[in-house]
């Protein structure tokens, strides 16, 4: 999503709401333990102001990096979360432009490629979206 259609979906994140484009943590829940150790450093790419991380890290996901192209929703979301500690934060960044030392992360998680697969193939169990993983 280019930086434009990003500032028009989050203009000024008038709406506190989270957004979720299709599914929320308890609906990958079972794919997202079944492939990555919650002691893992987990790169959420394209977080926006989804409560995807968030529910992940009451998980127990205690180590999780979030990155965005929109400014508003970044300083908005580490306001939200402050509390939270070092281990979770939001950073502005492209995830084309990254600026990571190398093997920062042991998982990354794409929820706009999740959403849009499973959208896409209008998969509703955790069986077919096992099936997923099998893709290489």
């Amino acid at each position: 999503m280019g930086r434009q259609v990003h500032q028009v979906i989050f203009p000024s994140l008038r709406d506190p709401e989270p957004f979720d484009w299709y599914q929320r943590f308890s609906g990958l829940k079972d794919i997202i333990t079944t492939h990555i150790d919650k002691a893992n450093r987990v790169l959420n790419v394209g977080a926006g102001n989804s409560r995807l991380s968030e529910e992940m890290f009451e998980e127990g996901y205690s180590n999780i990096t979030n990155i965005d192209i929109s400014n508003v929703c970044v300083k908005a979301m580490k306001e939200k979360y402050k509390e939270k500690g070092d281990n979770f934060k939001y950073l502005l960044m492209d995830v084309k432009a990254m600026d990571f030392p190398e093997a920062s992360f042991d998982a990354v998680v794409d929820k706009a490629t999740l959403d849009s697969v499973l959208v896409f193939l209008n998969l509703h169990s955790a069986d077919k979206i096992r099936q997923l993983t099998q893709i290489k």
